[in-house]
């Protein structure tokens, strides 16, 4: 069902109801008109994405085209990218639309990063280089990570009113497959030719919780909260403990002074730190980011750098607890007995990097 949508006549101060339209009956195509507007407004789906390629048709044996390939804005919980696969339709009923999209999934995962880099190079007419760089500015990473094989589905239409799809949907959901559903409802304003887009996500929504949640207590274990020893955490010494960290912290690239504004952080204060505090704070006193958004991609990222196979060293210093699966962090804490250590290694770290602003 359609959201309401009314005007206010300010000079009657009267509402008055605008009325759904069909993409059909208002003369919208879909790849000329719908496609595009995605492709030019990915954030219409209420995702930060980074639009690769349209009409996507180099599969191994089929002619099939995909309607827009892209890039999601996270990284998987193992630091890889990960890719959405994006289903248009003017109206989702009896469309298929669902097994379609899976079919592209699956085609698309076994694409690696350089295949993405060229594709994105191409639609924008610009070189491998200044791609390769617009995808790590996106991504908020120093280096092109590899390429997860379990692409996300979004599915999106003017209208999704078929119950059969959106079970199929919420069934796929309860396996672990990103799959989701937006619809993009066109409104035509009273004695105007202009026309309200309104996007609504309605898989996930809430009205669906209750079935997920039914669905998950009855075929999965219960997720349970566990601190960072989910991975393993180090046990060295304190002068290899010592080299390992400034080795950390003379590691090249924008990270890295990205990970001593959040150590800085956490050695404010002897508590645990609430991931969304700790965002706040990079955004707003250490202006980590262009946004919001960038900033907690940029959280996420030192996340995952934290949890890194070869960083062990940073998780004997630095504690956090983790959901089941290890890929949400929160309540970030420095151990005690290593406050000290970090101090000074930071100190010494900002003072080596003013002494190489005057030298320059």
């Amino acid at each position: 069902m359609a959201d309401l949508i009314f005007l206010i006549d300010q000079e009657t101060q009267e509402p008055i109801k605008v009325e759904p339209e069909s993409f059909a009956d208002i003369g919208i195509k879909e790849r000329e008109d719908l496609e595009q507007w995605v492709i030019d407004h990915p954030e219409l789906l209420g995702e930060d994405l980074l639009v690769i390629t349209s009409e996507f048709d180099r599969f191994d044996k089929t002619h099939r085209r995909l309607d827009i390939l892209a890039l999601d804005s996270n990284l998987s919980s193992d630091s890889k990218g990960i890719l959405a696969i994006i289903e248009l339709k003017l109206d989702a009923n009896r469309s298929l639309a669902d097994q379609q999209a899976i079919r592209y999934a699956a085609f698309c995962s076994t694409i690696k990063m350089e295949d993405i880099v060229g594709l994105l190079a191409k639609r924008l007419k610009e070189s491998s280089d200044d791609a390769s760089t617009r995808i790590c500015d996106f991504l908020g990473v120093d280096e092109l990570p590899k390429l997860g094989n379990h692409p996300r589905i979004i599915l999106a239409a003017g209208s999704l009113d078929d119950s059969e799809l959106t079970s199929c949907v919420l069934w796929l959901r309860t396996f672990g497959v990103d799959i989701s559903c937006v619809e993009l409802t066109p409104y035509r304003l009273p004695k105007s030719s202009q026309i309200i887009l309104v996007p609504r996500t309605i898989i996930p929504l809430p009205e669906a919780i209750d079935y997920v949640i039914g669905v998950e207590q009855k075929e999965a274990a219960e997720v349970r909260s566990i601190t960072g020893s989910f991975f393993d955490r180090g046990n060295f010494d304190n002068p290899e403990l010592d080299n390992r960290l400034k080795a950390t912290l003379n590691r090249p690239g924008n990270l890295t002074p990205r990970l001593v504004k959040l150590l800085e952080i956490l050695l404010s204060e002897d508590k645990k730190w609430e991931r969304e505090e700790i965002k706040q704070k990079l955004f707003n006193e250490e202006h980590i980011g262009s946004d919001i958004g960038q900033t907690g991609r940029y959280l996420s990222n030192l996340s995952q750098f934290l949890t890194k196979k070869s960083n062990s060293h940073l998780r004997q210093v630095i504690e956090f607890t983790s959901d089941g699966g290890g890929q949400m962090k929160d309540n970030y804490r420095i151990i005690p007995e290593y406050h000290d250590l970090l101090k000074a290694l930071i100190d010494e770290w900002n003072n080596g990097r003013a002494l190489s602003k005057k030298l320059v």
